[in-house]
């Protein structure tokens, strides 16, 4: 598919205002946010609307107009806003009084997750003790899939450099904040549930690994068979912990691996990067009054 901005003269520049300083929360680290050149007003520019525009894959102009979608910018940073609010009170509720809190949730979730619970070791934080396993897996479904629309949207240049010019950033625009909160509760979670199993050592992990890993082959042979055997899964089926924490760990090793290495195992893709020339692409302002 592709995408393009369409602008329009129907706002105030204390709305888009308002609106560039939110775009700034949701789209920068805080680090990120500090370094922002405030640049001087310009009226051409500061009294627009932006709408995105999403034409699907092989549209063509004799295509009717309803096939293209309309994402207006303050919609867009608004949802995203309201979904960056519901990662931290998904992760209040989860990991309050957690023993794991690592520097990422303190930084991102509310001041009262850091509470510590009362001393005992094998509790489990927030309301995981009050949570079927059902509900979990609704909940680290919501989380992954959080993870990867962040994700996507961070592997796309081009999209990014869009967004940038939109919300006016000297930076790249980024999701690093939401992929980062989203990432960090599934592992604390899945750590913590792995901490509060009682008689823990080396030998239950490495059998529990291999049960589990075993169930979890069953599961997904059961999952590929017909409706009939859907219908007779528990209604409560087992988180299997300690394969999705290893399965986590693998995930982002593999990630960091494939960042730093080449395809063939050549040198580092990051050594490289001082070698090549920096370039700036420039795109004409747009603006589409019939929007």
């Amino acid at each position: 598919g592709e995408v393009k901005v369409a602008a329009r003269k129907d706002c105030s520049l204390q709305e888009c205002e308002r609106l560039r300083q939110l775009s700034h929360q949701v789209f920068l680290l805080e680090c990120q946010q500090s370094s922002v050149i405030v640049k001087p007003h310009c009226a051409a520019d500061d009294d627009r609307s932006y709408t995105f525009l999403l034409f699907p894959p092989g549209y063509t102009q004799n295509d009717p107009d309803s096939a293209v979608i309309r994402v207006p910018f303050c919609s867009l940073v608004v949802g995203l806003l309201s979904h960056q609010i519901l990662l931290q009170t998904l992760g209040s509720i989860l990991l309050q009084g957690t023993k794991y809190m690592l520097p990422t949730l303190l930084s991102l979730l509310p001041s009262e997750s850091c509470i510590l619970s009362p001393a005992n070791g094998k509790k489990k934080p927030g309301f995981l003790s009050r949570l079927t396993n059902k509900q979990l897996k609704v909940l680290f479904s919501s989380l992954e899939d959080a993870y990867e629309t962040a994700f996507n949207f961070d592997r796309r240049p081009g999209l990014k450099f869009l967004v940038q010019k939109v919300a006016q950033t000297n930076v790249a625009t980024n999701l690093y904040k939401q992929a980062g909160i989203s990432w960090t509760i599934q592992m604390v979670v899945l750590f913590e549930m792995c901490m509060s199993v009682s008689n823990l050592n080396l030998e239950f992990v490495k059998g529990k690994l291999i049960s589990e890993s075993r169930e979890e082959i069953i599961s997904e042979k059961e999952n590929n068979t017909d409706g009939e055997l859907k219908d007779s899964f528990p209604t409560d089926p087992s988180i299997l912990e300690f394969v999705l924490l290893k399965d986590k760990f693998k995930e982002i090793c593999e990630t960091y691996t494939e960042l730093t290495i080449d395809k063939e195992g050549l040198p580092n893709i990051v050594d490289r990067l001082s070698d090549q020339h920096i370039f700036f692409l420039l795109a004409a302002p747009t603006d589409d009054s019939d929007i």
